[in-house]
């Protein structure tokens, strides 16, 4: 899960999803609605360090761990 650049995201449903990007003390730094079947999020404008995805869709909602490095 490292990357250098941009992360992508696929739905394996229908549903709507909403892609929240936050760094390690809980500041919420990208937020982005998606209706397509795959979403891009550019991470070359954020330090490098720890943040966290979270992904909410119809189905519920989930948190993954990302890295970014330089």
């Amino acid at each position: 899960n490292p990357t250098a650049d941009n992360i992508y995201i696929e739905r394996t449903n229908n549903d709507a999803m909403e892609v929240s990007l936050f760094d390690m003390v809980g500041k919420q730094v990208s937020q982005t609605k998606s209706t397509s079947q795959k979403t891009e999020m550019d991470m070359n404008g954020l330090s490098e360090g720890v943040y966290f995805v979270r992904i909410k869709t119809g189905n519920g909602m989930f948190t993954k761990k990302i890295l970014v490095y330089r």
